[in-house]
């Protein structure tokens, strides 16, 4: 071949290799725009999930679709969402807040801050302490709600009707809330908590109520039965009263010994004199003389510490020293002085002897009309006299009529649960006029009347005179004992698991 030949040949080769070098790079170029392509879609896919997935959460948050889909305890037969669980924890927290509102901030507790993050200790938190009881209360219900199942027992017409009466409450509520009333069960039970979440609560609840009433409430027993019971547990149904002081030696770790053993001979010597009182009066004018030697001077500090002297219905304690001596053979008015593990010294003056309570007790019910209802005093009054005059004139007086009046009218909130009805209170537990009415003289069952009080005007309806203090105490404790045992059997008989690692999910509502 020719040098022209081979040039020509040579250039040939080369271009046919550029022009793959170039075809190449194409394909490169091609490639790497694809990869750019198909990367932003994925990226992009996965952000749209993940967007979608936020979306959802979010969503099913509110819903309670999560807090559904979890288990908080299950019984044999029965399951408790964690839904469910939610609206009983805020349930009772609402409860606690409401009957302790005067003593929060001696619990250390800030209703307007979450209970997730308020410590009772520094292992445990208000949550803690909240989720414990409901998941308590929730364990014993199943336990009880699998053994009235076993025995046949479901819920009536009637028990599913309490149910409905308290959701046509919650409505009205919500109604004056200016809300609908999912919104509102949210808002009170829990985000996420809905009707159905509530109702499961509840049916479990008056399905226990209803086994409970039937089984335990309503046990009776005879004269002889209650006086045998007391006599072979008397001591814990009695209580005695004290006038009390405690002198503490001001010994400090870095005293002479010497010195430190003279200080406690002249505490000892000052709580041996105040045992030499043989009366009250005595035991408090030899205090009043020990607070001014121990430094206290203010008149009205000293009327105080007299004032905390006395310690009333204090219980039998077996591993109480004082205690054994006061239940003992003391005799009212001597004198005990215990010393303490501290090296002070309790001196204790018996001023009741181990007594029972005898206070009388009486049922009634009523219904409450207040002015801010019907606008006037006059407004509530004249309410009361119509309601109390259409049931006068009805044939049907009976309690059950009656009840069924204060559940449409009544004011106070205990009607939603009590129906109006006030069992076994004695003097000291309501207010004057409403106690006056109860214990007057000759009261009868299914006496009427209108009573008006700081609250309003109550219509009232005698019940029943009820047992004395102590003989209530005594039937109450052998019906706690009768279903202490049969709750230990049904937890033989049946298996209830709770998954306390879902607690933590349920929301709480701020107060």
């Amino acid at each position: 071949m020719g040098k022209a030949s081979r040039i020509k040949n040579a250039k040939a080769a080369v271009m046919e290799q550029k022009k793959e070098q170039m075809a190449l790079a194409e394909q490169i170029k091609k490639r790497k725009k694809l990869t750019s392509i198909i990367t932003t879609s994925v990226v992009g896919a996965i952000c749209v999930i993940l967007v979608g997935i936020m979306a959802f959460l979010t969503i099913a948050d509110k819903t309670g679709f999560l807090l559904r889909s979890k288990t908080a305890l299950e019984s044999n037969n029965n399951k408790v969402s964690m839904a469910t669980f939610t609206y009983i924890l805020n349930q009772q927290y609402a409860t606690f807040i409401n009957n302790n509102s005067s003593y929060l901030s001696n619990y250390g507790l800030d209703p307007s801050t979450s209970i997730k993050v308020q410590q009772i200790s520094n292992d445990q938190t208000w949550f803690d302490y909240f989720a414990k009881q409901a998941k308590d209360n929730i364990e014993e219900m199943l336990y009880v709600c699998e053994r009235a199942q076993k025995d046949g027992m479901k819920l009536e017409d009637e028990d599913l009707k309490q149910i409905d009466n308290f959701f046509a409450e919650l409505k009205k509520e919500a109604e004056e809330m200016d809300k609908e009333t999912g919104e509102y069960i949210s808002k009170i039970y829990g985000e996420g908590v809905n009707e159905s979440d509530v109702r499961k609560g509840l049916e479990l609840s008056v399905l226990f109520n209803k086994w409970y009433n039937k089984n335990v409430s309503s046990l009776s027993y005879t004269d002889d039965e209650i006086n045998k019971y007391y006599e072979d547990n008397i001591n814990d149904f009695r209580t005695v009263d004290y006038l009390y002081y405690n002198i503490v030696p001001a010994v400090t770790s870095d005293m002479d010994v010497n010195e430190a053993d003279k200080i406690k001979l002249a505490a000892k010597a000052d709580a041996d004199k105040l045992a030499t009182a043989t009366t009250p009066d005595k035991f408090k004018e030899l205090l009043k003389a020990q607070l001014k030697k121990d430094g206290i001077t203010n008149e009205d500090t000293i009327e105080s510490s007299l004032t905390t002297a006395q310690l009333t219905n204090k219980t039998y304690d077996k591993d109480f020293d004082v205690s054994k001596w006061a239940f003992g053979d003391a005799k009212l008015y001597d004198t005990y002085v215990y010393e303490g593990e501290d090296g002070s010294y309790g001196i204790y003056m018996l001023t009741k002897v181990p007594s029972r309570d005898e206070s009388e007790q009486r049922s009634v019910a009523h219904i409450l009309l207040t002015k801010d209802a019907y606008k006037t005093d006059d407004g509530a009054k004249e309410k009361a006299e119509e309601l109390l005059k259409q049931f006068t004139d009805s044939k049907d007086k009976s309690l059950d009529a009656f009840k069924k009046l204060a559940e449409e009218y009544s004011e106070d909130p205990g009607v939603k649960t009590n129906s109006g009805v006030y069992e076994n209170f004695k003097k000291g537990d309501m207010v004057a006029e409403f106690e006056e009415w109860a214990f007057a003289d000759g009261r009868n069952e299914g006496d009427t009347g209108i009573v008006k009080t700081t609250h309003g005007y109550h219509i009232m309806y005698f019940i029943e005179e009820g047992n004395p203090v102590w003989k209530d105490n005594v039937v109450s404790t052998i019906k706690n004992n009768t279903y202490d045992k049969a709750f230990e059997q049904m937890k033989k008989d049946f298996k209830v698991t709770s998954y306390n690692k879902n607690f933590s999910d349920a929301p709480v509502v701020i107060l």
